[in-house]
């Protein structure tokens, strides 16, 4: 396997999620560490998300910490009470940033909270 392709299997393989999903009122418990994170509900005891984000120029920490009390999402603002949350850490803001535009052009029909300008910005890395 040459260096190039290597570099990238760890993003083509099944991943696990670093945390459980929790309430988002417990932001405090995600890391100081760069990486992907879902929003959404847990209903019946699965999680169902509805807003994927990265934490690449700040830590998960702080970027959940963000969404609980003053989102920029409007969604999130309205359900804050009700909303859980899990993550993926990664090595670097450039490998948070590559999973996020794979995961939000993925999964556009999950992440029905993300805006629609997110997914113009992530098809023009494309080109």
């Amino acid at each position: 396997m040459t260096m190039a392709v290597d570099k990238y299997a760890k993003f083509t393989k099944p991943w696990r999620w670093s945390s459980q999903p929790r309430p988002l009122s417990l932001w405090v418990k995600a890391p100081e560490e760069y990486g992907f994170y879902e929003i959404g509900y847990c209903e019946r005891g699965t999680f169902v998300p509805k807003y994927g984000g990265r934490a690449a120029g700040t830590t998960l920490r702080r970027r959940l910490r963000k969404h609980h009390f003053s989102s920029h999402n409007p969604h999130i603002q309205a359900a804050r009470g009700r909303l859980w949350y899990r993550y993926k850490v990664f090595d670097s803001p450039a490998e948070a940033r590559f999973v996020e535009a794979l995961q939000v052009i993925a999964f556009q029909e999950e992440y029905e909270w993300n805006d629609r300008q997110e997914w113009a910005q992530h098809w023009a890395l494309e080109r």
